[in-house]
């Protein structure tokens, strides 16, 4: 496990959902005017898609065209460049959920809050991407119809947001105290999970 704040318990390096994950990053996420931590994030990727990282990464026309620019750098160098670089990342990322990857955002609260403030949390990342889709109004509606549980989130406990290979995405609430697990709803418009792990991935 990892640890990333006091306040919650460490991040397990697997996860067992709908399939077998296991920990590709994590780190924390904070109010920026606040300068104050929010919650601790755990991203995982399904260990059947893995393969898919670097066959994405690898291809020849990004490492051409976006990744190997810098030829005094290896390939390994230029992509570690790249996915530090806003630009570049955000085309990269794209283009790894383009290909159905299965991935797992394990949120836990650093400090009490309720569903309400997670959802609009959520909904202000994926309006963040910047991305104009007709589409997009229905998916956060479908999104907020998805938090369907009303009330207090004391800190530590776990919320996981699945995205699926069709780009569906399961929201599954813990509640560690006593070990619920309650399975909130979905959300069916693929353009949402895309937009929410790209805010989470890139740059």
């Amino acid at each position: 496990s990892v640890q990333v704040d006091k306040n919650v318990d460490p991040i397990p390096l697997s996860l067992k959902l709908s399939t077998n994950y296991q920990l590709l990053a994590q780190g924390t996420r904070a109010v920026t005017f606040l300068k104050f931590k929010v919650y601790a994030l755990g991203i995982y990727v399904a260990n059947d898609d893995l393969y898919k990282i670097p066959t994405v990464l690898d291809s020849k026309f990004l490492s051409s065209t976006f990744i190997d620019t810098d030829k005094s750098k290896s390939h390994s160098e230029n992509v570690t460049s790249a996915l530090h670089d806003n630009e570049k990342s955000k085309i990269l990322i794209s283009n790894l959920l383009d290909s159905n990857i299965r991935l797992v955002a394990r949120i836990s609260p650093i400090r009490n809050t309720d569903f309400n403030h997670l959802r609009d949390g959520l909904v202000k990342s994926i309006l963040a991407a910047g991305v104009q889709d007709e589409s997009l109004a229905d998916g956060l509606q479908e999104l907020k119809d998805a938090f369907n549980r009303k009330g207090s989130v004391p800190k530590n406990n776990n919320l996981f947001i699945e995205r699926l290979s069709d780009g569906q995405l399961q929201l599954i609430y813990e509640n560690t105290r006593n070990g619920e697990v309650v399975e909130l709803g979905n959300v069916k418009n693929p353009i949402v999970s895309k937009l929410l792990f790209l805010q989470y991935l890139s740059g």
